[in-house]
């Protein structure tokens, strides 16, 4: 019974440990969440400390230089003076035992740094961190932008006590006078205050794990309680179910002896004893009438195994003309699809066939088409030239006129030539008698003088006019000539030629038109063939079918057959493992004295 009292006594462990943890989570969820808290908000209100004490620094410092802005107003003294005595009274001013302030311009010009006095007057615009951020840029936006100032802040070397220097968070804070165009800032390292935030977090974290410690004391108490309690609640309950069992108990032989369990207890335990009693007395009839029941079945069962064996012949005997009968059907089969298969090549060849003869009637009916259209240009061809050679005759003809006026120019300019010879005479016989004539004479002699000059240039215009006759004579008999040949070469070759291309296009066409009929004869012939190899291979497909389907029901056959010989199998297995459940039914029964 220890299995008993064992599985009582878990679900109260369990209960305890499931509860008293969640318990413990929940509670170090809480202890951990309210640390987290705590440090951030001391991490906040440090931070906010320090960002207000260099605010009001910077403050300070702002009204330093309205102090001395406000004198220069009132012209106690010059405003170059007033930005020189504020300059020195900002480095001068400290607070703390590092705090100092320094001045830059918004151009990025150094005006006043009490630490590195030497860097003033230069600029320090692209001046960068450790992480390359423009800081001096940072510090003047944030002056600039913000209404009173606003925070930076960068990573800067700080100076350590045994020599050297460390990168360090270093947060500043700006604030933009504008009467000066100045930027005041201040700043300090707050790696001590990141040190006090961490001593913090120490404190806080040990405060956890000791509260922790507590609380797995504290559950570890309530689960030995919680077990102490189960245990005794399992004993309580085990007891009575050891007497039930002692109440079944086997012999020497092995066989049970059903006693009547006593029954002391009137909770749930003695009720049960109570019910197992009635039951015992069922039992006891049920084992008698068990009994008689097993050997009746035990004679059936050796029947139906007589009776299975003669219908298993039976059906092997089917099974084995049905399998012939198959075979059978399988073989016209095959030949039906190899008639099948081959009058579907034959439709392929018969399809590809009539593909290429309607690709041959479409290129006879493009052939009977260009045949048409070349008689067609032929004829438009011969009409043309007939034109060209008529117009080239009219042309021929009128050239031949033009030449005849150009003869006449030749001869116009033959008398021009013959007056200018006879005017230069004139004007040679005019220079002569005014010479005699002398001082009296000598206007007329100018006037020979120019007559000749006239005389001359008509000369010369009249040579240049034959010279342009003889060129044009020439050019014009050259393009007769060879407008006479055209002329021949047309009236004999070309029209003679064209006239053969007729007719050799009439043939064409004519040749065209057979091709077409020859083919379109054709096509007719291979759709009737088609058309009869696809009733042929529709026919071959139903007989095909139809054996298919014979075919399909002698399957079913044999297979129902091989069904029916697994069912008698099973039927004869079934029989003898019933058999076998008899016998054992029998042995176990056999165990009880009734």
């Amino acid at each position: 019974m220890g299995r008993i009292r064992f599985k009582i006594l878990l679900p109260f462990v369990l209960s305890c440990v499931i509860l008293t943890g969640l318990f413990g989570w929940y509670n170090i969820a809480m202890l951990q969440r309210n640390t987290d808290r705590e440090l951030a908000h001391y991490e906040t209100e440090l931070f906010q400390q320090y960002d207000t004490m260099i605010k009001n620094q910077v403050d300070t410092a702002y009204t330093l230089l309205e102090f001395y802005d406000r004198q220069a107003a009132s012209s106690t003294m010059t405003r170059e003076e007033a930005q020189i005595s504020a300059r020195e009274a900002l480095k001068s001013l400290r607070y703390g035992e590092t705090g100092y302030f320094w001045i830059d311009r918004t151009d990025g010009i150094l005006i006043a740094h009490p630490i590195s006095p030497e860097q003033e007057g230069t600029n320090r615009l692209e001046l960068k961190d450790a992480e390359g951020t423009a800081l001096i840029q940072g510090i003047i936006s944030a002056a600039t932008t913000g209404k009173d100032g606003g925070y930076t802040q960068y990573l800067w070397e700080k100076p350590l006590t045994e020599g050297g220097a460390k990168v360090t968070l270093k947060r500043a804070y700006s604030r933009y006078f504008e009467p000066y165009k100045w930027v005041i800032s201040t700043g300090n390292y707050v790696d001590d205050l990141q040190g006090m935030v961490e001593s913090k977090r120490n404190q806080l974290n040990d405060d956890r794990d000791a509260s922790m410690k507590a609380t797995l004391i504290f559950i570890a108490g309530i689960c030995a309680v919680v077990a102490m309690i189960g245990y005794w609640v399992s004993f309580r309950i085990s007891k009575p179910l050891l007497a039930i069992a002692r109440a079944f108990r086997k012999d020497e032989q092995n066989r049970y002896t059903i006693r009547e369990i006593p029954v002391t207890t009137r909770d749930e335990t003695g009720q049960v004893a109570g019910a197992l009693n009635e039951w015992t007395g069922q039992v006891r009839s049920f084992v008698q009438e068990a009994s008689a029941a097993t050997d009746r079945i035990a004679v059936h069962i050796g029947e139906m195994d007589d009776l299975t064996d003669e219908v298993k012949g039976i059906a092997q005997d089917t099974d084995a003309q049905t399998r012939e009968m198959t075979e059978t059907m399988e073989f016209v089969a095959q030949a039906s699809d190899q008639i099948a298969v081959a009058m579907t090549q034959v439709e392929q060849a018969i399809g590809s066939i009539a593909l290429r003869t309607e690709n041959a009637a479409s290129l006879a009916n493009e052939f009977s088409h260009r045949a048409q259209l070349l008689q067609e240009h032929s004829a438009a061809s011969i009409q043309q030239t007939k034109e060209v050679y008529e117009a080239t005759q009219n042309d021929m003809d009128e050239a031949m006129l033009h030449l005849e006026k150009v003869k006449e120019i030749e001869a116009l300019s033959q008398e021009i030539s013959g007056i200018a010879s006879q005017i230069n005479l004139l004007s040679l016989n005019a220079a002569i008698e005014s010479a005699r004539a002398g001082e009296a004479g000598r206007g007329f002699a100018v006037v020979a003088s120019e007559i000749r000059k006239l005389a001359e240039h008509t000369e010369s215009t009249v040579k240049r006019i034959e010279g342009l006759t003889g060129v044009i004579t020439g050019s014009v008999e050259t393009l007769v000539q060879s407008s006479l040949g055209i002329s021949f070469f047309i009236g004999n070759d070309v029209l003679e030629s064209y006239g053969s291309l007729m007719e050799h296009s009439e043939k064409y066409l004519e040749d065209a038109g057979h091709i077409q009929n020859v083919i379109m004869e054709l096509s007719a012939t291979s759709q009737e063939i088609s058309a009869s190899s696809v009733e042929v291979t529709r026919q071959t497909a139903d007989v095909a079918e139809r054996i298919a389907l014979s075919a399909q029901s002698l399957e079913g056959i044999s297979a129902q057959s091989g069904v029916i010989l697994q069912d008698l199998n099973r039927m004869k297995e079934s029989s003898r493992a019933n058999l076998d459940n008899m016998m054992r039914l029998k042995t176990f029964v056999d165990t009880f004295k009734a």
